[in-house]
């Protein structure tokens, strides 16, 4: 019973947190691209829009509203004098932070969906959408630079669905790496599982003039799809993509070390809810006659929100390879975790 209670009371006030955060979030990303979006097919295109940036934006708000519902909670149970009788009967505060769990198991499953799973689907639709929308006077993306199987290449344009290059350089190189011929070609079309080139300029090292040809096969580019997120990254990627892009089975915008911080932080995420919970334990026995209720709302959102802007920096020195990306992804959680338990035994025996 305690625990459905719980639970039903911490769940009830992060969703609502949740969806809050989201709503304040996307009317202001609305305000800013309400105009370009017009110009993309209307009035009815904004609920398209809105549909496609809200996976991202609960997922990244899931952290925050995790931290509010356990505060909102616990202030609730506190101000009742539900965590009194809670004492009175023999509970300590890590059996409530015990029975919470099964909660934070859900709302950790649910982030890691949002992230992993759909938020890199919608990300893609709207990265796709944009650029297949765009008005024609909106200026030439940047010239797409990729490695592939030996090969260097440079892409002046990439169609939505990737299937169709135009402006393409091709260096090709030799097992031992050095420079064996240069490819210029007008375009690039994709059919039959391999990359077709049309008006091609072939230099090479050891002849003296260019040999051109109306075709030619490039068996080392990459799909279609690879291509699409070469032109147009996203920055949420599913585990398999990441693991993928780190054995070199998908072709990345970045280092590795960018990945590898990804892959880790992704893990680490699944333990926001937990450590949200955790720092916000000790409101529990602040009473609002006491005194210590305010002061203790404000240590239990420094902290929090500590916590995650040191995830966040840490995180980004580690996509720059700054620090090793394991050190990234868990420090910011370790560090606090040890400092919320240390808090809840202090309160535990204070």
């Amino acid at each position: 019973m305690l625990r459905a209670y719980l639970s039903k009371l911490f769940l009830s006030r992060l969703l609502a947190s949740l969806f809050g955060l989201a709503a304040i979030l996307q009317l202001l990303d609305l305000l800013d691209r309400t105009g370009a979006i017009l110009t993309r097919g209307g009035a009815g295109r904004v609920g398209f829009y809105v549909a496609l940036r809200l996976p991202t934006l609960l997922g990244e708000m899931m952290p925050l509203a995790a931290l509010l519902g356990a505060l909102l909670t616990f202030m609730r149970l506190a101000g009742g004098l539900e965590t009194t009788a809670m004492r009175a009967a023999g509970l300590s505060l890590w059996h409530v932070l015990w029975s919470l769990m099964p909660a934070c198991l859900l709302v950790s499953g649910l982030e890691f969906v949002l992230q992993n799973e759909v938020a890199p689907r919608t990300e893609r639709a709207f990265a796709d959408w944009w650029a297949a929308t765009a008005p024609a006077d909106t200026p030439a993306p940047d010239r797409v630079w990729l490695r592939s199987h030996g090969d260097v290449a440079a892409i002046a344009g990439v169609s939505p669905n990737g299937k169709r290059l135009t402006g393409l350089m091709i260096v090709q190189r030799s097992a031992a790496g050095t420079l064996s011929a240069t490819l210029d070609a007008r375009s690039a079309d994709y059919g039959g599982g391999h990359w077709t080139l049309h008006d091609v300029q072939i230099d090479r090292p050891d002849r003296d003039t260019a040999e051109t040809r109306p075709d030619l096969r490039w068996p080392q580019g990459p799909l279609p799809a690879n291509m699409a997120e070469l032109a147009r990254p996203t920055d949420s990627q599913t585990l398999g993509r990441l693991s993928a892009t780190l054995r070199g089975r998908w072709i990345g915008v970045h280092g590795a070390p960018y990945y590898r911080t990804q892959l880790q932080s992704l893990i680490a995420a699944l333990l926001d809810p937990f450590l949200m919970v955790l720092l916000a334990m000790p409101l529990l026995l602040a009473l609002p006659r006491s005194g210590t209720s305010g002061l203790e709302t404000m240590k239990v959102l420094t902290l929090g929100l500590g916590a995650m802007a040191a995830a966040g920096l840490l995180q980004a020195l580690g996509n720059a390879g700054t620090l090793p990306p394991i050190v990234a992804a868990w420090s910011a959680t370790l560090v606090f975790g040890v400092a919320g338990a240390v808090r809840l035994q202090q309160a535990e025996i204070g």
